[in-house]
């Protein structure tokens, strides 16, 4: 146990990451699970519908955050590949591997957990504070005692999957792919559904059409979000890459630029898909969510809020696995420019680089957000403060994470 835990504190960097991911994620889920039991703020049961859409907001909030937690993990554990293999290497049989595993996992959430509980207990009275002034509700504050069972019951949901999925990590792991770091890349290259990547350009279009071409009814637009959203989702994920690989082996062949600046971005979609993903995901069918609750202000606020919380977790997480991927690079980079291509052409293909990718990240959940946002401000009379409030957070992250990755990237690349 002394001995896992003298590793943990040795690896400073994922230990933060980790225990960052740990905390943020105890203290969203004890702030939403504290609403679902406040007594003025819990499920409206006068109506199937309400009851269900308030569900549905709190399950898609936990759900994110487990998803949050898996991939942190997993990323936490590719990159201790090398650590692992070496104890193996050095005699540790896997029952103690697992023992190893096990006390760094309960350390971490016995640590973390409790400051995000105690984060949520310190945040759930200004939220909700906020709340009641725009209800028009006149209460105390109580934090009803069942928000901390069900919040320990959480993290204790996600401790368990972490052992899980690090003993299995562990029994199947071999010596030389855990040296070498293959695991992940073998892993991304599988595609359960063998279809034609051009399906999800066309799934992201017609969800518009769509959108256009019938009744303006609230439900209908969650279909159409979910259509674009996977769509979305698809075409970063699978269609830009390919269509990237087909242009470097043809039209791109001779030109340098092209190929060091889609090259980049081509890893970057494949590496970086998941976040990418849950960005267009969450942004279009939230912003869905919160048409759809204009009627039902309590559920439009817990919308609001859980729009408020996961935005800028979502782009810290591509922020951070962007200069990753950068900070890998700078070899690649170093050869490029023994080759001929001077500093001041690998600077504008960074920026390029970073234009492209940040514009596709701005266009294709803006394309779905304008349209419903206008949609709704048409036919129901949406607040235009609300749609400014949408729009200009969305905006305002992705500006933000635009600036942290260029002006970083530059300083790896500076010493080059």
């Amino acid at each position: 146990m002394k001995f896992a835990l003298n590793n943990l504190f040795k690896q400073k960097n994922l230990m933060i990451i980790y225990g960052l991911t740990i905390t943020l994620v105890a203290a969203i889920c004890f702030v939403f699970l504290a609403m679902l039991y406040d007594p003025y703020l819990q499920l409206d049961t006068t109506s199937v519908d309400k009851m269900y859409m308030g569900s549905a907001t709190t399950l898609l909030v936990l759900i994110f955050s487990v998803c949050l937690m898996i991939y942190t993990n997993m990323y936490v554990l590719e990159a201790k590949n090398k650590e692992m293999s070496l104890l193996v290497f050095h005699g540790l049989t896997l029952k103690k591997m697992i023992f190893y595993q096990f006390y760094q996992s309960i350390f971490m959430y016995i640590l973390f957990g409790t400051l995000g509980i105690a984060l949520g207990y310190k945040l759930t009275p200004v939220i909700f504070k906020n709340i009641y002034y725009k209800l028009h509700y006149v209460y105390d504050i109580k934090i009803i005692n069942q928000s901390f069972y069900q919040a320990i019951y959480m993290l204790l949901m996600m401790l368990f999957i972490s052992l899980v999925l690090n003993i299995g990590y562990v029994y199947r792991g071999r010596l030389t792919s855990m040296m070498s770091n293959t695991r992940q890349k073998n892993y991304r290259k599988k595609n359960v559904f063998q279809i034609t990547s051009k399906i999800y350009p066309v799934l992201f279009i017609l969800g518009l059409v769509m959108m256009f071409t019938t009744e303006h009814i609230a439900s209908g637009y969650i279909v159409f979000s979910v259509i674009g959203a996977l769509g979305g989702y698809g075409t970063v994920r699978y269609f830009f890459p390919e269509y990237i690989e087909k242009l470097k082996a043809s039209k791109w062949l001779n030109n340098s630029q092209r190929l060091v600046v889609f090259g980049e971005l081509y890893l970057k979609f494949k590496y970086i898909g998941i976040f990418l993903e849950l960005l267009i995901l969450i942004s279009i069918i939230i912003t869905t969510l919160i048409c759809f609750n204009l009627n039902n202000l309590i559920e439009m606020y817990r919308m609001i809020i859980a729009y408020i919380i996961m935005m800028p977790m979502i782009v810290f997480c591509i922020t951070y696995k962007n200069l990753i991927i950068s900070k890998k690079n700078v070899k690649n980079q170093n050869c490029i420019y023994k080759l001929g291509i001077t500093k001041k052409y690998q600077k504008k293909f960074i920026k390029e680089e970073t234009l492209i990718m940040y514009g596709i990240l701005f266009i294709l959940p803006m394309t779905y957000m304008i349209s419903t946002l206008g949609r709704f401000y048409v036919y129901d009379g949406i607040s235009i403060l609300i749609i400014a409030f949408i729009i200009g957070y969305f905006i305002l992250n992705l500006l933000i994470s635009m600036y942290i990755s260029y002006k970083v990237t530059n300083q790896f690349f500076r010493g080059v």
